[in-house]
This record gives C-alpha cells, sequence and structure tokens, in this order.
C-alpha cells in the first residue's frame, strides 16, 4: 500500500524493482482521502457544506489509519535491506480508474494511452497521476537497459492480480525475476543474500 502522497522521484535509476502485494484502487481512494482531509483544513466552506465533506471522509479516514496499523512489517523490512538500489512502488501512489485498470482487459502499461498516460512530455516521464501499470513498466524499461532485475515477493506462495501484470512486464522485457517468499519461517535476509542482492 503507497505511502499515499509521497512524491515520486522520476530521476533515480534502481538496481532492483520490487513486485509486492498491491491494492493500487485502495491506495488511489486512501490518496484521495488524504488530500481531501488537508483540504478541509484551509477550505472556504460553509459550515454544514464543511460537514458533508466531513462525514463522507471518514470512512476513508478510517482505512488510512487501519493501514498505517497493519502496513506489513515484511515489506518494510525488504525496503530497509535493501536500500536505495531498489525502488519500492509501495512508497508512491499513482493514478487508477475503474475500467482501465480492473476491467477484464486492464493496462499492462506498454498499452497505456490517454488521458491515463498523463506524463511529463518535457521530461518524457511518468507523474503522480499516471496509470499505476504505466509507471511501474516505464520503471522496469529504465532498470532493464542496464542489466537491473526484479525483485517478485510471493506472500502465501501466490501472486497478486496487479504482480501477475508486473510479472508480464518484466517477461516482455526479458528481465531476470527473483523470487522472495513472505510468510511464517522465511527469512527475509537470508533469501536477499542467497540471490546475492545484499
Amino acid at each position: 500500500m503507497a505511502e499515499f502522497i509521497t512524491p515520486d522521484n522520476f530521476d533515480k535509476d534502481y538496481e532492483y524493482i520490487f513486485s509486492v502485494p498491491y491494492d493500487g484502487k485502495l491506495s488511489y481512494e486512501l490518496k484521495v482521502a488524504q488530500l481531501g482531509i488537508r483540504g478541509l483544513k484551509g477550505a472556504n466552506l460553509a459550515p454544514h457544506q464543511k460537514r458533508g465533506m466531513e462525514i463522507k471522509l471518514q470512512g476513508l479516514q478510517k482505512k488510512i489509519d487501519h493501514y498505517r496499523k497493519t502496513k506489513p512489517p515484511f515489506l518494510e523490512e525488504l525496503r530497509k535491506l535493501v536500500g536505495a538500489k531498489g525502488y519500492y512502488p509501495n512508497e508512491f501512489c499513482k493514478g487508477w480508474d475503474d475500467d482501465h485498470n480492473g476491467g477484464p482487459n486492464p493496462c499492462h502499461g506498454w498499452n497505456c494511452c490517454e488521458p491515463f498516460l498523463k506524463f511529463n512530455t518535457n521530461k518524457n516521464c511518468p507523474t503522480d497521476d499516471t496509470c499505476w501499470a504505466a509507471a511501474y513498466y516505464w520503471r522496469l524499461e529504465k532498470a532493464a537497459a542496464h542489466g537491473g532485475k526484479m525483485v517478485q515477493v510471493l506472500k502465501d506462495g501466490r501472486l497478486g492480480q496487479g504482480q501477475a501484470i508486473e510479472q508480464e512486464m518484466a517477461e516482455k522485457l526479458g528481465m531476470d525475476i527473483i523470487t522472495i517468499q513472505q510468510g511464517a519461517g522465511q527469512d527475509l535476509k537470508k533469501q536477499l543474500k542467497d540471490a546475492g542482492v545484499i
């Protein structure tokens, strides 16, 4: 899950791109909620309008609080162990559209188009509003150009829906995929050492 509105750094190159269990739709909802909650603090609204917005955002605020309490320690440990060499997409929230990303034929990044692409045309890179799949594919492509690898985290031996798409992206680019098991009794540090990541 993303840390909501943390800005991404598109100028940085990474040796490892993580593929981790992720709920892009919920992450986007949380980002919108966080922006809405911040906006309410300084908003010039009539009392009844402000109260209506507060009620609407209460449910999403509960999701934010729940996420912060239940953030998977395994994934935080992964980020810390690999450090600056690894791109951890859960730190950032990108764009999500139910039809474009969640329909029967979801975007795979390489086939993304406007109005979902939302690239910075001056720098030819994604923005924080770019479709998550297009932004992730751009990251993989950049890493693949200098021999980067994907570190894929399997939770309970299975890939999440988004991770299956990420795997297809890596395979299309001919990238090596290092698989790490997440779960009871799994030693993350040993797995990363054995794979030569750390």
